[in-house]
């Protein structure tokens, strides 16, 4: 630089300028002054005192000066590596004054010959930024990161539409019913997929970077009673469904009738799943902790079942028929049936003078289902083609169901009231007692109740969302309604019609339950079917 001419350079929030007068700086925006002292220091401009920096900051935008002399300094730039190596960036200082910047090939050659980057790393298009950018960190070197090793995992073999065997005619789609998975003897059930090492990668000093190895897993943890590891393969013992509980897989076992329930067999107790091949004959009983499936028809029968209970054809109780389950119930139609169920309670053909308590959703799905006579309720919604009929029967359909939920919140609260006083004259006997076993005794009741409560406190909980929630649901007239049909909601709003309904949404409205325009259901109105496959 000759003596008359001016220089001048911006890092970032700050321009310095050089000329025969000495040399200034000039701040673009608020800074915090140890941060401009640090890139004064950078710079390797003088040091300046906490005076001149407030001067500095008050004046922004105006050139201050900071030294009478010109200040001649060559560019240069400061590697930053990350913690693994992989990216290298460069925050470049250029010159000032009669000082030398650097090129391109100045800073390529300095990081290879000084730093030893690797020069298959460096990006010199990012060089060029950095110094076209100065004091802005500018990532110029990446590495090649590691590919780490991926865990082993396990993959359950059958599909869940796997069926039944040792039937003559055909086998049964399980995926459809409950979404249990049913496999034979010998059947390779599991299959473990090995980790993987992975692949090393190099950081931007060429150096070696190890991959982490997958994690492996011990089969024997994951599988429980009817299965066996063979190498990485898990291997059936028996034949039943594949379930899994508490992270461990097993095979449980299906009882199957190969033909009628009646007196040849005798009633059903103390079993798993439950496949009745024919029809249930009058006065005969299933209890299963889990699924029950009748290929035929429930006469006047009774089922308890842990999971769902799935009847292809017709279940008619003559006002003593009784189904509970814990998951769905399916027949084609109920007659004088009584049902309660833990989910949702299907039909193709409707219910005719049942009583029908659902814990989801009353669904009947044929377009020209019928619900007449008798009672449905259901916690949710209740879809329902056709209800009523032109003679006028009395059908009751009562959505968001809860007035049995009223009554156990009710006991409920009574029960903790109990409690509460029993824990209050335990306590009050503790202080009284001056005997070490009395004490413990009463110790131990007091914890036993405190529990108790707190079981309760969350049961009432549950049982007040719920009955929150009761009028946000509706009731679904695919088809028609008639009088005599009687539709309500939360067990609060009642509808009557006068007149025949068409295709309608019995809601919440305005505060009155009354008919609304048609929506989508928001859920699908379809029927778990057992499919048939020929072998």
């Amino acid at each position: 630089m000759s003596g008359d001419s001016i220089k001048v350079v911006r890092v970032g929030r700050v321009s310095i300028k050089t000329e025969p007068r000495g040399t200034f700086i000039k701040l673009h925006n608020t800074i915090e002054p140890n941060k401009l002292s640090s890139l004064l220091s950078k710079l390797h401009l003088p040091k300046i005192d906490n005076i001149l920096i407030k001067n500095i900051n008050k004046h922004q935008g105006k050139w201050i000066k900071i030294s009478d002399e010109i200040i001649n300094s060559n560019g240069y730039f400061e590697l930053i590596t990350s913690p693994d190596g992989l990216i290298g960036r460069i925050v470049y200082y250029p010159a000032i004054g009669n000082g030398t910047d650097m090129t391109v090939d100045d800073i390529y050659n300095e990081l290879i010959s000084k730093h030893h980057v690797s020069p298959k790393y460096i990006d010199k298009s990012a060089i060029q930024t950095a110094i076209q950018k100065p004091g802005i960190p500018q990532v110029v070197a990446r590495g090649i990161p590691p590919i780490h090793g991926k865990n082993a995992y396990i993959r359950v073999i059958p599909e869940e539409k796997k069926v039944v065997p040792s039937l003559k005619k055909g086998k049964i789609d399980w995926h459809e019913i409950s979404s249990l998975i049913y496999v034979d003897e010998g059947d390779i059930v599991i299959e473990k997929i090995p980790p993987t090492k992975g692949k090393p990668g190099r950081d931007i000093f060429d150096r070696e970077i190890p991959p982490i190895p997958g994690k492996d897993i011990e089969l024997q943890s994951v599988i429980g009673e009817g299965l066996k590891v063979e190498g990485n393969k898990v291997i059936a013992t028996t034949s039943g469904i594949l379930t899994k509980e508490e992270g461990k897989y097993k095979v449980e076992e299906v009882y199957i009738v190969d033909g009628d329930l009646d007196y040849e067999v005798g009633n059903i107790k103390n079993v798993k799943h439950v496949e009745v091949r024919g029809s249930v004959l009058p006065g005969f009983s299933i209890e299963a902790k889990g699924n029950v499936i009748i290929r035929g028809t429930l006469d006047n029968g009774y089922i308890i079942a842990g999971g769902n209970v799935y009847i292809e054809g017709i279940a008619t109780g003559d006002k003593d028929g009784y189904i509970k389950a814990g998951g769905f119930v399916y027949a084609r139609e109920f007659i004088e049936m009584t049902v309660e169920a833990g989910g949702s309670v299907y039909s193709n053909g409707g219910f005719r003078h049942s009583d029908i308590l659902s814990g989801e959703n009353i669904i009947a799905v044929n377009t020209r289902a019928i619900a007449v006579g008798g009672n449905l309720m259901a916690r949710k919604y209740i879809y329902a083609p056709i209800v009523g009929n032109m003679h006028g029967t009395r059908t009751e359909v009562h959505a968001g169901y809860i007035e049995d939920l009223k009554e156990k919140l009710q006991t409920i609260k009574e029960q903790m009231e109990q409690w509460s006083s029993s824990i209050e004259k335990a306590i009050e006997n503790l202080k009284k007692t001056n005997s070490p076993n009395m004490k413990q005794l009463l110790m131990s009741k007091i914890n036993s109740a405190r529990d108790k409560l707190r079981n309760f406190e969350k049961e009432k909980k549950q049982l007040e969302e719920t009955i929150r929630k009761a009028s946000s649901y509706a009731i679904y007239i695919a088809k028609e309604a008639h009088p005599g049909s009687v539709f309500k909601l939360a067990g609060w709003y009642t509808y009557k019609p006068r007149e025949k309904i068409n295709t309608c949404v019995l809601r919440l409205v305005d505060g009155n339950l009354k008919p609304d325009k048609w929506t989508r259901p928001p859920f699908k109105v379809k029927i778990p079917v057992a499919k048939i496959k020929k072998k």
